[in-house]
């Protein structure tokens, strides 16, 4: 049986960790490696902040997690509603689109006076509170005015202070090693991949991305390991 190895780039992640402390993790994926990268630094940072978030109350975090667990996730140049699955209106400066169950990270447009989530993630500006900002609107949580709960930050911002978040210094990352077997008899395995902060499950993402380059293939966690996150 062959054997190839396939190794995923995780540079900008590095760059994630000295911005904000945060780094790659699980979640729904695209296909591109730039997308693959922001939704690793979103799940990562959101796992982060759930696990150490002693001031945020137990069934707001039970729920976030819930939806962390479960949700899509992906990156795209345009975001689109996924009812009409028409383009937002009036989005160069939204940064992200939450809806129940999906969450779009808007990648750079390259085009002055756009904004977007990865620009946002390269200046080095703090992210915590955007990204439980887009859990929120992902689990599905509304006022009574059938609004996110915390459309304008009265959770993120103005009770939990999510803009002041502060991980640490020390981190330990999970690596994923998952084997794609192909129809052809080959088989790819996935691996080195960091894909968590101290706690959760290392598979998830590796999976995902197995399942998405391999669509052919079964896709089996082939074992997990703990390392140092890149600094």
């Amino acid at each position: 049986m062959k054997l190839i190895l396939k190794r995923f780039s995780m540079a900008a992640i590095g760059c994630a960790l000295a911005m904000t402390g945060a780094h790659a993790a699980l979640g729904g994926t695209n296909s591109s490696g730039g997308g693959n990268e922001l939704v690793a630094q979103f799940v990562s940072l959101a796992t982060l902040v759930l696990n150490n978030s002693t001031f945020m109350s137990s069934p707001d975090r039970d729920r976030l997690q819930a939806t962390l667990n479960t949700v899509k996730i992906v990156s795209a140049p345009v975001l689109v509603d996924p009812v009409s699955q028409q383009p937002i209106p009036n989005q160069r400066q939204l940064l992200a689109w939450g809806s129940p169950g999906l969450i779009q990270l808007k990648e750079s447009t390259n085009q002055q006076g756009d904004a977007s989530w990865e620009d946002k993630v390269k200046a080095g500006r703090s992210m915590a509170h955007l990204v439980i900002h887009e859990l929120y609107r992902a689990s599905g949580l509304v006022g009574a005015d059938g609004r996110s709960v915390d459309d304008n930050f009265e959770i993120t911002i103005a009770q939990y202070h999510l803009d002041k978040f502060d991980p640490g210094p020390d981190s330990t990352c999970f690596v994923s090693r998952v084997r794609a077997a192909l129809p052809d008899g080959s088989t790819v395995l996935i691996e080195d991949t960091p894909v968590g902060f101290s706690m959760g499950d290392a598979s998830t993402l590796g999976l995902q991305q197995c399942e998405e380059e391999y669509p052919d293939a079964q896709c089996v966690v082939a074992g997990h390991a703990i390392v140092d996150c890149p600094r």
